[in-house]
């Protein structure tokens, strides 16, 4: 399992140009984050300070919903967008790991891929803000009911746990095998979910070593930023230990997945 972490170290080593594929997401990202400052200002602020804070009832959802229908358009476009920008890197870095498996290393090849799945990208994208939105359906249901007493709330939430932790897992590696496998998402979930029977706690245990690597990684970006004195170099660490993490979470879960497969051929 930590060969893969070190095939992380070596590929960012000899494929630098892996950079460019986060730093493309991240401005396209960041640009989205920009553009929806004032209408995400002005639902943060109904929220939290407006006559339907704190209520939580569907007449202030449908207040919410017919009052700031421009503003909550914006953002729901914004997400969508931002949420197929981050697939279309997903797929790139998973064929990226799957050129190295075949000891090839060609980053614009696999960003070029990714570009030929952008039909798949899209349908992906919709499909993981479905699955999102029907989960969120189902927390606010769950607290709803939690109302009456503490007890419906904790079965309610255990529930919705058992649901959402392997769910969460098979959308997770679901992206990195359609890329690995060049199948359709339906064939994509069909070979994840045989993978996840045969490897669930492993897989659980990587995710969880990769969590670790990613706040290590985080805690030296803090030192070395915190002890340059030059904003703009502090700036610069800060974000190109971003960049680093975006790449390793982004390759990891490819390389396991890949590495696990193999080892049954």
């Amino acid at each position: 399992m930590f060969r893969e972490y070190l095939r992380l170290v070596f590929s960012l080593v000899r494929s630098p140009f892996l950079l460019m594929i986060a730093l493309l997401a991240v401005c396209a990202n960041m640009t989205l984050i920009g553009l929806l400052e004032e209408p995400l200002a002005v639902i943060l602020n109904e929220l939290l300070y407006g006559p339907t804070a704190g209520i939580g009832s569907p007449n202030a959802v449908l207040y919410l919903v017919f009052a700031y229908s421009t503003e909550l358009f914006l953002l729901l476009g914004a997400i969508f967008v931002s949420v197929v920008v981050n697939s279309w890197a997903g797929i790139a870095f998973a064929r990226f790991a799957k050129r190295q498996q075949e000891r090839k290393t060609e980053v614009f090849e696999s960003a070029g891929f990714a570009v030929q799945k952008l039909g798949v990208v899209v349908m992906w994208s919709v499909w993981l803000l479905l699955i999102a939105g029907l989960f969120t359906v189902l927390l606010g249901i769950v607290a709803w009911v939690g109302q009456w007493h503490w007890i419906l709330f904790l079965l309610g939430f255990l529930i919705w746990i058992v649901l959402a932790i392997p769910t969460g897992l098979l959308l997770m590696i679901g992206l990195p095998v359609i890329a690995v496998e060049n199948v359709s998402i339906k064939d994509g979930l069909k070979k994840t979910g045989g993978f996840l029977k045969k490897h669930f706690f492993g897989t659980v245990f990587f995710l969880v070593i990769l969590s670790v690597l990613l706040s290590i990684i985080d805690a030296v970006s803090n030192g070395l930023s915190g002890s340059v004195a030059d904003p703009n170099w502090a700036l610069f660490i800060v974000g190109f230990f971003w960049l680093v993490q975006i790449v390793f979470s982004n390759l990891a879960v490819p390389f396991y997945y890949l590495s696990e497969e193999y080892k049954r051929k």
